[in-house]
């Protein structure tokens, strides 16, 4: 228990967190709070296991909320709790998304959050239970100081790139830049819905003949990558190339950074040009599946798997560290 803590905590905090290890005789109960994406819900739960007892929340902020700044929108948190009569944490307020159910189960020891939609439902949920004081890991990097957090874990690349604007700030006490993004290469046990998923997926491609697959996983618009309906044309014409050339079948998986406009023109182009496209081509939308983001991951981790290739856009830079780790042959990195 104690070696993976202090992999994530700062020189600062670990006298803070040995005497906790030390007074605490049963695991620590951790929550996982994302916006319910797989790319989200992966880095995050992958440190939230090796920290003790794993429960994933999906929390968001509300498109409303979505409108102003993150500064702005943990103020309006700030604001919410002030309102409140009593500690705890029983229903979301107005400006938070997400079942109630969600806020069942043993109160968090600790509280790991990826996502900047996700980031109104951490300060929630950090500040509801003030007795509990849970220490707080963010991953990646949001427009929020970093003092809101106990620990920030960043990727150099990211940090290079979206912390050289803060300057002198750039060097912070409670952040922890890591060389490469933190991955775990052992496969996520499925439940039965996202097993059911998983094997539905698999069902409608035509294996008799060849078993080999490649699974092509969508991102989105960023602003570090930015990709349009003429880039998802080509997209679908280098499926088409991999079914007749390469005679693989194709799974494809839209995630919660892809439009619903890249999704017609791309499911649109497959009916039109790829052959036996019914038997050779499968996609999967995660952001309508009907799981939550543990099931989501559940699925894709075991689908990719299962996987001989695996085709990414590059605006996934998690998911493509997370692919590397699995039984894969290629990366193939489409801009």
């Amino acid at each position: 228990m104690i070696k993976p803590i202090f992999s994530l905590i700062s020189h600062r905090s670990v006298k803070a967190l040995q005497y906790r290890t030390i007074i605490t005789t049963t695991k620590p109960n951790v929550w996982v709070v994302t916006n319910g994406g797989i790319e989200s819900t992966l880095q995050a739960a992958t440190i939230g296991k090796h920290l003790g007892n794993l429960t994933v929340k999906t929390i968001v902020s509300t498109p409303l909320l979505r409108l102003f700044p993150l500064v702005i929108q943990k103020y309006i948190v700030d604001w919410g709790l002030k309102r409140k009569k009593e500690n705890g944490l029983k229903k979301l307020p107005w400006y938070l998304e997400g079942n109630d159910d969600q806020l069942d189960g043993p109160l968090p020891d600790y509280v790991v959050c990826s996502g900047d939609d996700a980031v109104p439902g951490c300060l929630q949920v950090i500040k509801s239970f003030p007795s509990k004081h849970p220490f707080s890991v963010f991953l990646g990097f949001t427009n929020l100081p970093f003092i809101h957090f106990d620990q920030v874990v960043i990727p150099k690349y990211e940090a290079n790139v979206k912390m050289a604007k803060l300057g002198p700030l750039a060097q912070q006490k409670n952040c922890i830049v890591t060389e490469a993004p933190i991955v775990d290469s052992s496969l996520w046990p499925m439940s039965p819905k996202s097993k059911k998923v998983y094997t539905d997926l698999l069902h409608h491609l035509s294996f008799q003949n060849n078993s080999d697959l490649t699974v092509i996983v969508i991102g989105g618009h960023t602003s570090q990558c930015r990709w349009y309906t003429e880039n998802a044309l080509n997209l679908v014409d280098n499926m088409k190339r991999m079914v007749t050339q390469l005679d693989t079948n194709l799974l494809v998986i839209y995630t919660e950074r892809t439009t619903p406009l890249i999704k017609t023109t791309i499911q649109k182009n497959i009916n039109k040009s790829i052959p036996d496209h019914a038997t050779r081509v499968v996609t999967w939308d995660s952001t309508i599946s009907g799981l939550n983001g543990l099931e989501k991951m559940e699925a894709y981790d075991n689908l990719i798997q299962q996987a001989s290739r695996v085709v990414l856009t590059a605006d996934l830079d998690y998911i493509t560290a997370h692919a590397t780790m699995k039984s894969i042959y290629y990366i193939w990195w489409i801009m």
